[in-house]
């Protein structure tokens, strides 16, 4: 489905009803003395279809019964009720414990070594509850470069069992094909995050986890195969405590050599803190998350600005309906004109360069009705990057007015012209 300029419009789709044209009444003929009637009245002519059953001589027409109209429009469903976050049902205290531990938002200690060999960056990871269909006491993952949040490198879900009365932790990806876009940073507003089945991942890895001080350690009981980034095969350590994640994540080949993850003495540590940016909730119900900042002193949107924003946008299931970026060329619009209040709204004052993602509810959006691309009540998730701001140049002020060179006139008097004597 392809989104064009106009889609951004809030569509005005209800269609005007048909006027019946209204005919006055033929009087008809009386064969013999009745008592009397009411005159007829005009009124609206009789819809196409079967005509009214006779009735006994004297009495009153039986009215037809109303037709629906071709400009009728079926009744909406009343509206749905605001989201809530549900967590996942944990199968034991201890579960829940575990995933208590692990929600937040950890930081790298330390830089850490690219894949790509393009040097070190800080690293993010957000740990959130999330229910998964047909599963229990699951979590989202989701892994980024501190310089590039709103795009995530890894986004995964954990699993927490009990296996033979111990606890293990086990890792799932999502199945290719699996868009995941929707999901980034809304561990921040767990509500929205797309509903997920069970079939829709893939395993990875277990980790057995045993009781040390006052966190958990564990490690694979095995290598698992991979192929990613060259390994063959993998292995995971971990140690846990309230506010300290260390890992070390091994890929190895088929001569039993690291390709990646940490040397056999490394190690990768994250620290619980504050997550890096947060959610602004407005009591209209949108929500702005502001997940890159532009530069300090960058301009920033003001009504009546020319802007060009690169755009994602997808329903709260998780479906992406449009994006500028396969194009290649970003979506300019006037502000405050032409666009969806929660988008005007939502990118006001953002700055050049600056990353939002927008939740915006239907009230804000399309409406009750929708259109032919959104069905009714239609919570939208919106990606944007501020591509380029232009203020439009004030209009030229009038030239104010020159003061005349002629020279004023002489007033006349009646006394310098007194009126000429008339003959008699």
């Amino acid at each position: 489905m392809k989104l064009t300029r106009s889609a951004f419009t809030l569509a005005a789709t209800l269609l005007a009803g048909s006027a019946l044209a209204l005919q006055p009444a033929q009087p008809q003929p009386q064969p013999q003395p009745q008592p009397a009637q009411p005159p007829a009245n005009p009124g609206p002519r009789p819809p196409a279809g079967p005509r009214p059953l006779p009735t006994a001589p004297g009495q009153p027409r039986t009215p037809p019964p109303t037709q629906p109209t071709q400009a009728s429009r079926p009744e909406l469903p009343p509206p749905p009720p605001p989201p809530e976050f549900t967590p996942p049902n944990w199968a034991s205290p201890e579960l829940e414990k575990i995933g208590a531990m692990l929600t937040g938002s950890w930081k790298s200690a330390s830089s850490v070594e690219q894949h790509d060999g393009k040097g070190k960056a800080d690293i993010w990871m957000h740990i959130h509850p999330i229910v998964v269909q047909g599963m229990d006491s699951t979590l989202y993952v989701e892994n980024s470069r501190a310089d590039a949040p709103s795009k995530p490198y890894r986004q995964a879900i954990f699993q927490l069992y009990s296996y033979k009365g111990k606890p293990r932790l086990r890792t799932y990806t999502f199945a290719p094909g699996r868009d995941t876009g929707a999901m980034t940073g809304m561990w921040l507003v767990p509500e929205y995050l797309p509903q997920i089945a069970g079939g829709e991942l893939t395993a990875t890895l277990d980790v057995e986890l045993t009781p040390s001080g006052n966190g958990y350690a564990g490690k694979t009981p095995y290598p698992y195969p991979t192929s990613t980034h060259g390994a063959v095969e993998m292995t995971s350590d971990v140690q846990l405590t309230a506010d300290t994640l260390t890992t070390k994540d091994r890929g190895y080949d088929a001569t039993g050599k690291i390709v990646w993850g940490a040397s056999e003495t490394d190690s990768y540590t994250f620290k619980k803190t504050q997550p890096p940016y947060t959610a602004e909730k407005r009591d209209n119900g949108l929500i702005i998350i502001s997940m890159l900042p532009g530069e300090p002193s960058a301009q920033k949107i003001a009504k009546g600005d020319r802007v060009a924003i690169h755009y994602t946008g997808w329903y709260t299931n998780g479906r992406m309906f449009e994006s500028s970026r396969p194009r290649g060329i970003p979506l300019q619009y006037n502000q405050g004109a032409g666009m969806v209040a929660g988008m005007t709204q939502g990118m006001d004052g953002a700055a050049k360069g600056e990353v939002r993602r927008l939740v915006i509810p239907w009230e804000l959006g399309y409406g009750a009705a929708g259109n032919r691309n959104f069905p009714p009540y239609s919570n939208l998730i919106f990606d944007t990057e501020v591509m380029s701001i232009q203020t439009p140049e004030p209009a030229p002020e009038a030239p104010p007015a020159q003061p005349s060179t002629e020279p004023a006139a002489e007033p006349k008097h009646d006394h310098e012209h007194p009126a000429e004597p008339q003959p008699k």
